[in-house]
């Protein structure tokens, strides 16, 4: 952890943080995007399944549209939660290709997800589009592993335990 927190995320560095439901991957994300944020970086957060949305209302709108995707691109540390836990259309698709190949080898990226590649590739339509987003998720990816927490359990077993806990 204190490696990423004090990370030059100026080099770009693409992190996977893959782990089961209740893992502790957003928690993990979210403790190493506040380093960079206290030390001047832009860093932005977003649930994958609010890109398909966000997309679709700026779509219609090219101004906004390019705004939107300056965004995604000119940021220095791109949070992606929660990757892939919905299909991915192919307009979706398109434009996370367009921002992935404008960010690749200039910024950095963090994804989060419960899955792996294998998975990533089903929620995708398009064969090509979707090796070449794989690919640029990991081809060069560091992987923070978590092992098999679950962390709605642990909390859980320990609120049983207290004294004032009823069934």
């Amino acid at each position: 952890m204190a490696r990423y927190a004090n990370a030059d995320w100026h080099t770009p560095t693409t992190v996977v943080i893959p782990s089961a439901t209740e893992g502790g991957k957003t928690y993990i994300a979210s403790a190493i995007g506040v380093a960079p944020c206290i030390n001047g970086y832009s860093v932005r957060y977003l649930r994958f399944y609010d890109l398909p949305r966000l997309f679709a209302v700026t779509r219609d709108n090219t101004h906004q549209l390019e705004e939107t995707l300056s965004d995604f691109i000119n940021v220095d540390l791109r949070i992606i939660d929660d990757f892939a836990i919905v299909a991915i259309d192919a307009s979706t698709q398109s434009d996370l290709l367009a921002i992935l190949g404008a960010r690749d080898n200039r910024s950095s990226t963090i994804f989060v997800t419960q899955s792996g590649p294998s998975h990533w590739a089903q929620a995708m339509s398009g064969i090509i589009a979707s090796d070449s987003i794989i690919n640029r998720m990991t081809a060069a990816a560091k992987r923070v592993e978590l092992g098999d927490l679950d962390m709605r359990t642990i909390y859980g077993d320990r609120t049983r335990q207290t004294p004032d806990y009823w069934e």
